[in-house]
């Protein structure tokens, strides 16, 4: 919702064109990072990890595919908002959730247009989104 949301209000360019690259590292692959490589052991036996299992022992550089991820970015990018949480990625997140989540929830657009919070460190003035949001990694 919050993609749809930005690029209703400031996109100029195609969603798909916006959404390209990352669909490209998704379907084709991308090199596994370090960080991805040490965090793997940690989900390595959920079967939503087998994209990374299928890059062959996960080690820096290791090409990773995301073919789910691709095809949810192209529900979002084709499709409207319905494609995207009533569609294959709506689906799996339901099944995952095992009912914490009803299709009801999906229904229900919740990206909100806020003001942001601001603080000063190390010299610099800088800007995030309030909670509920991930700001505070900022």
């Amino acid at each position: 919702d919050g993609w749809l949301a930005l690029h209703g209000r400031f996109g100029r360019l195609p969603l798909a064109d916006v959404l390209a690259p990352a669909r490209s590292y998704a379907l084709d692959g991308f090199p596994a990072s370090p960080g991805l490589v040490a965090a793997f052991p940690r989900v390595a036996e959920l079967p939503e990890a087998e994209d990374y299992r299928a890059a062959g022992g996960l080690s820096p550089g290791a090409l990773v595919r995301r073919p789910g991820v691709g095809r949810a970015l192209d529900a979002i990018a084709t499709g409207d908002r319905a494609a995207f949480y009533r569609g294959e990625f709506g689906d799996g997140f339901l099944a995952v959730t095992a009912g914490e989540h009803t299709a009801a929830d999906l229904d229900r657009v919740q990206a909100d247009w806020v003001d942001p919070v601001a603080a000063d460190a190390w010299g610099h003035r800088i800007w995030t989104a309030p909670p509920n949001s991930q700001g505070y990694l900022t």
